[in-house]
Order: C-alpha cells, then sequence, then structure tokens
C-alpha cells in the first residue's frame, strides 16, 4: 500500500528521511530497468542464434539491435545513479 501513496521530500523532511526516499527511488529504476536489460538480452541471444545459424540479419533486425545497444547503454545509466 505505501507504494501508492509515494512519500516526495519537502521542506519538514529530514536529510536522513531523504537519503531513504532517493534509495528507494533509485531501488525502483534499477529494478525496472533489470527488467528492460532482460528483455534486450533476449533479442541479442534470438539475433545470435539466427547468426550461428548462418542466416544474415535483415535491415529490420539489424536496426533492432543498434536499438538495444543503446538501450543497454542508457541503462548503464541508470546503474551510475544519473
Amino acid at each position: 500500500m505505501a507504494d501508492l501513496f509515494v512519500r516526495v521530500p519537502n521542506a519538514r523532511t529530514s536529510p536522513a528521511e531523504q537519503a531513504l526516499l532517493l534509495t528507494r527511488l533509485l531501488d525502483t529504476r534499477r529494478a525496472t530497468t533489470w527488467k528492460g536489460i532482460k528483455l534486450e538480452l533476449s533479442v541479442i541471444a534470438a539475433a545470435c542464434t539466427q547468426l550461428r545459424a548462418g542466416i544474415p540479419l535483415s535491415d529490420i533486425d539489424s536496426q533492432r539491435m543498434l536499438s538495444t545497444s543503446e538501450r543497454i547503454t542508457a541503462a548503464r545509466e541508470v546503474f551510475r545513479g544519473r
């Protein structure tokens, strides 16, 4: 239930509470990011399987691999706390 009513820092929030809220926010972002990374890794695995079978990637598949690379790069920034 607490997730439905997320506390936000205000003028009366202590520094310790602010740190706790920031930690919770980052943990949530990281958990969501892990789910996205799992999806992108499955796309990479499918492309690897196709290439290993000797089937070249189509233009659409190549574009998807580029977008996968960009998404994984963006995910790295989440784990750096940015």
